[in-house]
């Protein structure tokens, strides 16, 4: 069985839609789908959880239809999500995505669960990580991911692979029909790889939009030895930073860095001046084992600014 790895034209548009709290319409190839999310916010007391939050997930097809279809492909980005949103920062608070199918080539579930990821990272909501879907067919002895309308017609299996990053663990399998397990190794091999490449999608989508997600930090994190400094342009803007104005999820991103015990150098030089304000958006941040070394900077009082917001 050869494998083969076809290249493909993902696309998104963060911030469509100005209702939502975050939304995301992404296409790859010629499907595409509207995701958009709304929270936290509080629910009623007979759904709510004592100790974190109640992720709802609803699916409406473009030719609306109650069936077990729709149903799976609610559960199934549901238990995706999950497995990275840090439920327990929002307890007694619903998260809702809404995922609209616009056009449906195929791949649809995969469309779909990486549209939930990056409304969800518009709408800053906390996460531990990423997660992203590819679709795999089984076309005449060959794998190819992300298969166009031909290569779907001429399918003999469909398998839809959800991997989340960092730590490229499976978080969910869909076969449209029963396989070896031989097979299913060679399948996940290449949607690990097709994944790869949504995760570095995701990344420069990230960058040209201008915001900078807890996500990659922590990835980051979990690949450095202590004691570290890391010093880049992370867009963050709030008033512990020196900054006139507040960044969605500026606050989530300080808090999980106290929570983490990393440190800001205070440098108390602006690097980013307009006529009206200025602020900090280079930072240097270092772990707790860093600041032996370098005993010259001093702190900024970050965990005091937050408080002051509440």
């Amino acid at each position: 069985m050869s494998i083969q790895n076809e290249v493909n034209m993902h696309a998104v548009e963060f911030k469509n839609l100005s209702r939502s709290d975050g939304s995301a319409i992404i296409s790859s190839g010629e499907t595409a789908v509207q995701a958009s999310v709304y929270g936290p916010y509080e629910i009623k007391v007979s759904k709510e959880l004592c100790d974190k939050a109640v992720v709802e997930v609803s699916f409406l097809s473009k030719v609306h239809s109650i069936d077990i279809n729709e149903r799976f492909i609610e559960f199934f980005i549901r238990n995706a999500v999950e497995s990275v949103i840090i439920t327990s920062m929002h307890p007694r608070t619903s998260i809702n995505i809404a995922i609209q199918e616009i056009t449906n080539s195929g791949n649809l579930l995969a469309c779909c669960v990486n549209a939930a990821c990056l409304a969800l990272l518009d709408a800053g909501v906390p996460m531990r990580g990423l997660v992203a879907a590819a679709s795999i067919a089984f076309v005449d002895d060959k794998l190819v991911s992300f298969p166009s309308v031909k290569e779907i017609k001429n399918a003999q299996r469909i398998s839809t692979i959800c991997f989340e990053s960092p730590g490229q663990n499976i978080v969910g399998i869909k076969n449209s029909s029963f396989i070896s397990s031989d097979e299913l190794k060679k399948i996940i091999e290449v949607a690990r790889k097709s994944c790869e490449d949504l995760f570095q999608f995701y990344r420069d989508a990230c960058s040209k939009k201008g915001f900078f997600s807890a996500t990659w930090f922590y990835s980051l994190i979990n690949q450095i030895s202590q004691p570290n400094i890391i010093v880049g342009d992370f867009n963050i803007k709030h008033p512990a930073l020196d900054s006139s104005y507040f960044r969605t999820g500026a606050d989530d991103f300080l808090a999980w860095m106290i929570e983490k015990d990393l440190n800001i150098l205070k440098t108390c030089i602006p690097t980013h001046l307009t006529a009206t304000s200025s602020s900090m958006l280079d930072l240097s941040i270092t772990s707790s084992l860093a600041m032996i070394l370098i005993p010259h900077f001093s702190l900024m009082p970050i965990s005091i600014a937050i408080i002051s917001r509440f």
